[in-house]
């Protein structure tokens, strides 16, 4: 039996070296990403109402994997926003008055209070997005707590 559990222990370990070891290795869905934190201020401040995690293959061959998450900003009594959160998107956590500290998108829960910064991209018609609502692309999110 212990030689079975070795086994398997060593068949896992080489299974994920390859992707340990290569630093250009897209992230996963639960890896801190190492870019800085921008003090810029949030393009959106919103409420977290759904939180989805999508993964798989796309028509171009590559493997897609992101959080989608739909935001209620203020004002509003439903989702009304939608944000897409890539693999490699960084993610803050800020407690109180303290520091934000790097963090993971798997640390989303939904009715977290968040800031958002994005690009200057936004789609409508999304499934990403609640109906009629438009969907951003996160460059960094800041989770407030």
């Amino acid at each position: 039996m212990r030689a079975a559990l070795l086994l398997a222990l060593c068949c896992l370990a080489a299974a994920a070296a390859p992707a340990c070891g290569n630093p250009a290795a897209p992230l996963g869905p639960c890896e801190i990403s190492s870019t800085p934190f921008s003090p810029a201020p949030p393009g959106i401040v919103a409420v977290v109402s759904r939180i989805d995690y999508e993964s798989g293959p796309v028509p171009a061959g590559f493997m897609l994997s992101q959080y989608v998450l739909w935001l209620t900003v203020p004002l509003g009594t439903t989702p009304n926003a939608g944000v897409t959160l890539g693999a490699g998107t960084p993610i803050f956590l800020r407690t109180g008055a303290r520091a934000a500290v790097a963090t993971t998108a798997c640390a989303i829960r939904l009715g977290d209070r968040v800031e958002l910064l994005h690009d200057q991209s936004v789609g409508y018609g999304a499934v990403q997005a609640p109906p009629g609502a438009p969907v951003y692309s996160g460059t960094q999110l800041v989770i407030l707590r």
